[in-house]
């Protein structure tokens, strides 16, 4: 009786309704010919240029690499932007500001990591920025700002005894801005810097303090202030912050829910009004090993990273969506129509401002490849458009009757592209059919557009 009366309530809804538009979703894949490994570690906020790394084994012997730093463009594809290294270390991240004017990246030279700015447009010659805590120490760069001016990651400090201490570090244009400090080590912990909001004033990371290892944000007035645990003593870090630096995301480790003593990771977000708050993201993995946020747009609608495990053991890309919770891209794309072409999308790295264009891992196969996704789930009616003009599925950016239609039938050929709902009102798959998709379909489809 209840489906009889949704398919009643939904054929009568379905005569007026308006249509709207949004854009056409597109997907690219690409690898390094003749490399072992390819890398993406950045994108431009306006999500037009990719950058990264890429290794393979050079002639220096088993386990030797050679390392060089690209760039890719829809216009121009993938070029090797001039700096190469013998003997590169395999974990090189590379960054790049908002209109891809320079990016930033971990070079070794003379043994050390230096943080090396190589600027784009213009073009010029790589210039390693100065080692914060003396000659020889190491220094990496994590992450830029939106016009480049400030650089953040951790430096090695000498201490007392011969000892190295790891603090969070900032580099002002090619100079060293300071070091952040630390809420305290009792734990051997240091502090390491990791994301830094549009203008570069406000900065967040990890530090080690009096309850453990936990994400902090600074800024020149307040100092570092830690943004707490999601459960005492169990470590919290931060990961991304959105351009006004108001909100701060991250991963934290809580004990996982099924009696086992055994702890998982869980995505949070952080904010003045609301303190550290977690985010609803696929199943736990045990032991910390994801899943967990690696980035987020510029207002903080959307954070993306890494979900549970796949069936094949690896793992799997996910988005965050602040109206349309969690999103396995795996399983969301194929059913609204994009073809993967045989891939598996490994991970989030960075999405861009507007939250319409992703960059992150894939595999085809054995081979590792990079991918950038076009989609727009800034618009809360997105799923809702899940039938073309014909009634097939797909979608055709529009909604309007084709999409009633559709859901209804799909709904009862037991089709998953119609799992839009949790109990409880939410909006989001939840792995099974009933009451609450219908809810979250009409819900979706008349809130209309932002």
């Amino acid at each position: 009786m209840t489906n009889l009366l949704y398919r009643a309530f939904l054929t009568s809804c379905a005569a007026s309704i308006p249509t709207l538009c949004f854009a056409q979703p597109s997907i690219t894949f690409f690898t390094r010919p003749s490399c072992y490994d390819i890398r993406i570690s950045d994108m431009s906020a306006d999500g037009l240029t990719v950058v990264g790394s890429a290794y393979w084994h050079n002639a220096g012997g088993p386990g030797g690499t050679d390392f060089e730093v690209w760039k890719w463009t829809a216009a121009e594809g993938l070029s090797h932007l001039g700096y190469r290294e013998m003997g590169g270390d395999v974990d090189n991240p590379v960054h790049i500001s908002a209109h891809g004017e320079q990016v930033v990246f971990n070079g070794i030279i003379d043994g050390t990591s230096h943080a090396i700015r190589l600027p784009l447009n213009p073009a010029g010659n790589p210039v390693a920025l100065p080692q914060p805590g003396g000659s020889g120490r190491n220094a990496r760069p994590y992450e830029m700002s939106a016009d480049g001016r400030v650089i953040v990651g951790e430096a090695e400090y000498p201490a007392a005894g011969g000892n190295t201490l790891h603090r969070a570090t900032w580099w002002y244009l090619n100079g060293v801005g300071g070091n952040l400090g630390t809420l305290g080590q009792p734990f051997g912990v240091g502090s390491k810097a990791s994301a830094v909001n549009a203008n570069g004033t406000v900065i967040a990371g990890e530090t080690g303090s009096a309850v453990g290892t936990q994400a902090f944000r600074w800024t020149s007035a307040t100092g570092m202030q830690g943004l707490g645990q999601l459960s005492p003593g169990l470590e919290s870090r931060s990961v991304a912050i959105t351009a006004d630096g108001e909100a701060v995301f991250g991963n934290a480790l809580v004990p996982v829910p099924d009696g086992s003593g055994q702890v998982g990771s869980r995505a949070f977000k952080w904010t003045s009004a609301g303190g550290i708050q977690p985010l609803q993201l696929p199943a736990y993995r045990p032991n910390g090993n994801s899943p967990g946020l690696i980035c987020c747009n510029a207002d903080g609608s959307i954070a993306a990273g890494i979900g549970a495990s796949a069936d094949d053991g690896g793992s799997e890309a996910v988005v965050w969506h602040s109206r349309l919770g969690p999103i396995n891209l795996d399983t969301y794309l194929p059913l609204h129509g994009l073809d993967l072409q045989g891939r598996q999308l490994r991970s989030v790295i960075r999405v861009s401002d507007d939250g319409r264009t992703f960059a992150g891992q894939a595999t085809h196969g054995t081979v590792r490849e990079t991918f950038v996704l076009r989609y727009d789930f800034v618009s809360p009616c997105g799923p809702a458009d899940m039938a073309g003009q014909a009634a097939e599925p797909g979608g055709d950016a529009l909604l309007d009757n084709n999409d009633f239609i559709g859901f209804i039938a799909w709904f009862f050929q037991n089709n998953m592209l119609t799992d839009l709902g949790h109990t409880g009102g939410l909006i989001g798959p939840d792995g099974r059919l009933d009451n609450n998709d219908f809810i979250a379909f009409v819900d979706l489809f008349f809130a209309g557009c932002d």
